[in-house]
């Protein structure tokens, strides 16, 4: 019961910084769209500051869940599975995309929440490192974790562009970007 309540107030908290954004976002909105008293929200997930913290771990567990389908501890995913991920599911929720948004002006002030965010988004270049590295691509790592931070930095600004209606006239541009960005990298040998 209480992580459904729990579940129910973090859906609410992520509606209203969707439709306000998070810095007119109050507790008596989120309990309000929650259909929940104050009291009752602040006593299952504590006061904003709380409330917003376990959106943010919720959001990066999320994400970290969307890795743990494709990764295996002893082979890297396949490369095209991880530009599925990337160009596909990880940054296709536009309300979670929102909301993301919203966490990174946090993360200028909370050396945690940078930290947490530096975590995960180094799991994935490494596992897009590794990738390359297993198809033959790059002839370096570094070579290869700029050319993972590039692949990244496409996807993530595809979804920004996309939370402003700005998108490319052909859907599969970026990822097509992508592939021409690896192909310029591949060995020959």
């Amino acid at each position: 019961m209480n992580e459904e309540r729990r579940a129910q107030i973090m859906a609410a908290l992520e509606m209203c910084i969707v439709e306000q954004g998070l810095a007119k976002t109050s507790l008596n909105d989120v309990a309000a769209h929650a259909g929940l008293a104050r009291p009752l929200v602040r006593h299952f997930v504590g006061n904003r500051d709380s409330m917003i913290e376990l959106l943010f771990e919720s959001l990066i567990d999320r994400g970290e869940a969307q890795l743990e389908q494709i990764a295996t501890k002893d082979t890297p995913p396949p490369l095209n599975h991880m530009l599925d991920l990337l160009f596909g599911d990880l940054f296709s929720n536009t309300a979670s995309n929102v909301v993301v948004s919203e966490l990174w002006s946090l993360a200028r002030n909370s050396d945690s929440i940078q930290a947490r965010l530096r975590t995960l988004y180094e799991r994935i270049f490494d596992l897009l490192i590794d990738g390359m590295k297993a198809e033959r691509y790059g002839a370096s790592r570094s070579e290869r974790r700029d050319t993972a931070f590039c692949l990244v930095s496409l996807a993530y600004g595809r979804a920004s562009f996309g939370e402003i209606n700005l998108s490319s006239k052909k859907k599969s541009a970026p990822r097509l970007a992508a592939n021409t960005l690896l192909a310029s990298i591949k060995s020959q040998t």
